[in-house]
């Protein structure tokens, strides 16, 4: 997670642009190198703090920042309790799981993480920025960086006087070996692709991808995506236990997905979404801390909390977001004309529906389109006859437009559209 609420991201939009591009390009590579990058990454460098990290000086009170270790470790690697490889947490002999390290971990990685800053930075100390600042790696300065014996997580020993990058390169090493590191990354990635409560049959089989696709290859994040989709629990899971598989779709995603669906056009060009924060509690590269917008193990209070489910993206949805979601939604499904007499707005998106307005004399095929378009073929009985009776009770008038319009709003604002299963 980057985030330009914090660390003066805010006005370094070319920095996180590089870094969108950056996890883009690594999405399908190896685990590894998109940790190694990302931990040189100047943009995580200045959110995390590790940026102008200095080695202990005790006379001047000068001690090594520990938020990119700590972050590192507990967010995108380890998390915070040892786990069977089906991701399931290891139980001490107390009865509570076990922790995955200790804070001396903490400060003796934070001290591997010193003596770095910008990529084109004329000393350690200096904040001075330039364009190539923001999207070039950083680069170490000895001088600043801790060369004294270290023993980090998983008792891995650190020599002393190495310099900064091979000793770097040491410790990520050690902590992509990790045996967390397959169970916490593929679980987290099951709960956003997939389904919010994966088996732990599933996280374990795709666990083991993760330690080795086949080929012997460690984090082949490919391997780990292809693995995750074509599960059986993937394919099968809305049949096999409807009621707990699927996850809420985040509201970025959601949007998203329409814009897809309906070749969406805005003013000059530009699809352009004003107010997001305030609809969906969710503007990109703008999450409210390192821990993104919501907990990986969030349970909603209910039914859902009570049986020990978790349902991550449902801690952003209240009454105020299902409400402005709705308007928005709205607007969507009953955008006028770009350029009309009615339409200033450059933040007006129009969707393309004539492929639908075509289909509008015969409400079933409509339905059943928007079922395939919109719902991935499956829709319940009592959603498919509303919107029949909707379709069928609204005057095919403009060549189907507001018949198209109405059955498509209904479908926008149903909890099935909600849910991917």
């Amino acid at each position: 997670v980057l985030s330009d609420k914090d660390a003066g991201l805010d006005n370094q939009v070319r920095g996180i642009a590089n870094y969108h591009d950056l996890l883009a390009s690594e999405a399908f590579g190896n685990y590894r190198t998109l940790l190694g990058k990302v931990t040189l990454n100047p943009m995580m460098g200045n959110f995390l703090s590790m940026r102008r990290n200095e080695k202990p000086d005790l006379e001047n009170n000068i001690q090594s920042d520990e938020n990119y270790a700590r972050e590192m470790m507990q967010l995108f690697t380890l998390g915070l309790s040892r786990l069977q490889n089906n991701g399931e947490p290891v139980i001490g002999a107390n009865g509570q799981p076990e922790a995955t390290y200790t804070q001396e971990d903490v400060v003796n990685l934070a001290r591997v993480f010193t003596g770095w800053n910008y990529g084109d930075a004329s000393s350690m100390r200096v904040s001075d920025r330039t364009v190539q600042s923001e999207i070039i790696p950083m680069k170490a300065f000895e001088a600043f960086h801790d060369k004294t014996r270290k023993t980090i997580v998983g008792n891995t020993e650190i020599p002393a006087g190495m310099n900064a990058n091979a000793e770097l390169t040491l410790a990520l090493d050690a902590i992509f070996n990790h045996p967390n590191v397959p169970p916490f990354v593929s679980k987290q990635l099951i709960q956003r692709l997939v389904t919010s409560n994966p088996s732990a049959g599933y996280v374990q089989r795709v666990a083991s991808i993760f330690a080795d696709n086949g080929e012997g290859v460690r984090g082949d994040l490919s391997a780990v995506v292809s693995a995750i989709l074509l599960d059986e629990e993937a394919l099968t899971g809305h049949q096999q236990n409807q009621w707990v598989f699927g996850k809420l779709k985040e509201p970025v995603i959601k949007i998203a997905s329409i814009w897809r669906a309906f070749n969406a056009q805005g003013k000059f060009g530009r699809l352009r979404y004003s107010g997001i924060d305030a609809d969906s509690l969710q503007n990109p590269y703008s999450a409210p801390s390192v821990f993104n917008f919501y907990s990986a193990n969030y349970k909603p209070p209910g039914p859902i909390g009570n049986e020990g489910r978790v349902a991550p993206e449902a801690q952003i949805l209240h009454d105020t977001t299902i409400l402005r979601a709705a308007d928005r939604l709205f607007d969507y499904a009953h955008a006028v004309p770009l350029g009309g007499a009615n339409n200033s707005n450059q933040h007006t998106i129009l969707l393309d529906l004539e492929a639908e307005k075509a289909l509008a004399n015969d409400v079933p095929a409509l339905v059943d389109h928007l079922t395939d378009k919109l719902l991935a073929g499956s829709i319940s009985d009592s959603l498919r006859s509303t919107l029949l009776e909707l379709g069928e009770a609204t005057p095919m008038t403009d060549n189907g437009d507001q018949r198209v319009r109405e059955i498509l709003y209904i479908l926008f604002i149903s909890p099935e559209f909600s849910v991917q299963r």
